[in-house]
């Protein structure tokens, strides 16, 4: 089991610089499992990035509306990493499990 942070974030460009996500909207941590869990908080605004951290254990993730499935995700966030993900639509939420 892992504990993984999911936070919406809105990016904010640096004049003639890297792309900054400055403004969290929202965030939540969740307790991996063996089953999918689907966080309660969501993208505000379409073109938000998500940040998802685990520590304690890597994670699949989905990203998506309505309910997405982490057991047929596609991304994996690594024990001690944090993988971003840009262009979100309103609404999506992060489904996480246990790999």
């Amino acid at each position: 089991m892992a504990s993984v942070e999911i936070t919406f974030e809105s990016p904010v460009q640096a004049a003639n610089g890297p792309l900054h996500n400055a403004y969290p909207t929202s965030s939540e941590i969740l307790t991996s499992t063996a089953s999918s869990q689907v966080s309660t908080v969501s993208a505000a605004h379409t073109g938000q990035t998500v940040s998802i951290t685990s520590k304690g254990g890597a994670v699949r993730c989905a990203i998506g509306s309505g309910t997405p499935n982490a057991a047929t995700g596609y991304f994996i966030v690594p024990d001690g990493a944090t993988r971003s993900f840009g262009g979100v639509i309103v609404s999506h939420k992060v489904a996480i499990i246990d790999i």
